[in-house]
């Protein structure tokens, strides 16, 4: 029985376990994809839409009240990432899965 609607989730284990099922497309960080692209069972789509920019991207809400400790925390954040140009370099890719004939690559 086939099932329509949407999938959405905040967790990027599920979210590469829906892609490689063929649930859809996901945008995960290259660290958790480049394994299953190195054995053709995602592949990268949108290559001109994905973004590669380097360093720490933190997302809160805008609200005019920021709790101190969410306070606390963004500042410390941007001292790690500003302070001795450590911050990592996460790529991200979005992806489909071929698993079971879903997916399809690109033509």
């Amino acid at each position: 029985m086939a099932v329509d609607g949407h999938l959405i989730v905040d967790d990027v284990l599920i979210a590469l376990a829906a892609a490689r099922d063929g649930a859809g497309v996901a945008y995960l960080p290259d660290a958790f994809v480049c394994p299953y692209i190195d054995k053709g069972t995602l592949v990268h789509i949108l290559d001109d839409w994905s973004l590669t920019k380097s360093g720490v991207f933190l997302y809160y809400s805008g609200r005019r009240q920021v709790p101190a400790p969410l306070q606390a925390f963004v500042s410390f954040v941007r001292r790690q990432a500003n302070g001795n140009g450590t911050a990592r370099h996460n790529d991200h890719a979005i992806i489909q899965g071929k698993a079971n004939g879903h997916g399809r690559a690109p033509g």
